[in-house]
């Protein structure tokens, strides 16, 4: 965990390629080492915090002034062993996930937090524990696994059931 450089330079430079503001060390001048190879990502409409959400004139939430939706790509590896559980995988699906929220929600703000040292310290505990999460309405982190399977166990998670319709690709 912390040696994540190259894949934070790669997963930084394509998301601003892609339109987002990006910024690398969140580690504040080394006061939290581990997240010196963790980066954020944001795009879409200004965050905004604790705004009212405007039901008003539709009848559902003013996306604009109430959504903040955030992506975790976590992309470590175990030395002598590499991608064990598909983190590699992680980070690319998450940020599949927040380009197309970002172009399918363009009125609400989208980020993508890169997320080193999973395998070993747990990057996320120190993320959320600087406030990074504190104004969002969603997180989301999708892991993969030989079988398809709903949940897990974990008192950070609350497993969705997403079906999908149409004809599959392959």
């Amino acid at each position: 965990g912390g040696q994540e450089q190259l894949a934070m330079k790669a997963v930084g430079e394509f998301l601003e390629d892609s339109g987002f503001t990006v910024t690398t060390d969140l580690s504040e001048e080394g006061k939290y080492p581990i997240l010196k190879t963790a980066l954020r990502a944001d795009a879409g409409v200004p965050m905004t915090y604790d705004a009212p959400i405007d039901t008003a004139s539709t009848g559902t939430a003013d996306l604009a002034t109430s959504y903040n939706m955030a992506f975790l790509g976590e992309y470590d590896a175990l030395p002598g062993l590499g991608h064990g559980c598909g983190h590699n995988l992680i980070a690319m699906m998450s940020v599949g996930a927040a380009l197309g929220f970002k172009e399918a929600v363009p009125e609400a703000h989208t980020t993508f937090f890169g997320c080193p040292a999973e395998e070993t310290i747990g990057a996320k505990l120190n993320i959320a524990d600087n406030g990074y999460f504190d104004d969002l309405q969603a997180c989301l982190i999708i892991h993969p696994d030989d079988k398809t399977t709903i949940g897990g166990t974990s008192f950070a998670t609350h497993p969705l059931e997403i079906t999908f319709l149409g004809k599959e690709a392959h």
